[in-house]
């Protein structure tokens, strides 16, 4: 019974974690920027919160499984993986009217090729 309880418990902190770390995305979704135009000063001004939305697109590309053309950010280190995706969409003037996610999901396809 206790082993039952424990892991009935460990199941709740992992549901609620994820549900919170969910209300997290969307409430930086909501306030950030829309399209690759905006999200390159943004950025500039609010580097935590940019390396945040990297990170959201990448475990949105993670959990949605292995998808043709979809890759994952294949690197650990955020803020050199957020670098290179800044850098890359700089030079890649054709994405700036385009979503600031869907261009995220761009770079990230260009420089970590699945």
């Amino acid at each position: 019974m206790a082993r039952s309880l424990a892991i009935a418990s460990a199941a709740l902190a992992l549901l609620i974690a994820t549900a919170a770390r969910a209300e997290v995305g969307d409430e930086l979704r909501a306030r950030a920027p829309k399209t690759v135009a905006t999200l390159l000063p943004w950025c500039t001004a609010n580097a935590k919160d940019c390396r945040a939305l990297v990170g959201l697109v990448d475990l949105d590309a993670i959990s949605e499984g292995p998808t043709p053309g979809t890759c994952v950010i294949g690197t650990k280190d955020a803020d050199t993986a957020t670098k290179s995706i800044l850098d890359w969409l700089a030079a890649h003037k054709e994405t700036h009217a385009g979503s600031a996610e869907a261009g995220i999901a761009a770079a990230i396809n260009a420089l970590w090729p699945c």
